[in-house]
């Protein structure tokens, strides 16, 4: 059987028209092999160059997301910057705000206090009329004196001024 064999390649495989074939075999199977990447993918498989290919297209996409991710970490380091800025700005004009309102009622109370006997003075000492209100010169002094002593103290208290001596 081995000599069948050894026969029939001998005379069929190295004829003329065997010789061709082994040529146009070669041939086929170096194209085939050479280009088996192509081929494979066609037919949908994922080979070493499309994966190769795949992987360079991500990296530029990841590049691109990176680059994008650093221009809105930054972007959100200065608005929070300028966010606590103004929230800085706010809390010390909120301060100051108190500040301002505890002087006011501290000396509204002060002036209240002071001008009280000075006020149920005046209040008994005016006469009112159908046409006319008369009221004594020297307790409505008095209350103006006492008005504009508090208004100069809230000045100078909420707007510090420099002091000469």
């Amino acid at each position: 059987m081995l000599t069948a064999l050894m026969l029939l390649i001998k005379e069929k495989l190295f004829s003329t028209a065997g010789i061709f074939l082994l040529i146009f075999a070669a041939i086929f199977a170096v194209f085939i092999f050479s280009n088996s990447n192509v081929i494979l993918s066609k037919f949908g498989f994922e080979t070493t160059t499309t994966l190769k290919a795949e992987v360079t297209r991500l990296d530029g996409e990841l590049k691109t997301l990176k680059d994008i991710n650093e221009k809105l970490n930054k972007t959100i380091a200065d608005q929070t910057a300028v966010h606590d800025a103004k929230l800085k700005g706010v809390i010390e004009n909120f301060k100051e705000q108190e500040k301002a309102r505890l002087t006011v009622t501290v000396i509204k109370t002060k002036k209240e206090i002071k001008d009280r006997d000075t006020i149920k003075e005046l209040e008994k000492k005016t006469v009112q009329t159908d046409t006319e209100i008369t009221m004594p010169l020297a307790e409505l002094n008095k209350l103006s004196e006492s008005n504009i002593t508090s208004l100069n103290d809230a000045y100078s208290s909420l707007f510090e001024t420099g002091k000469t001596t």
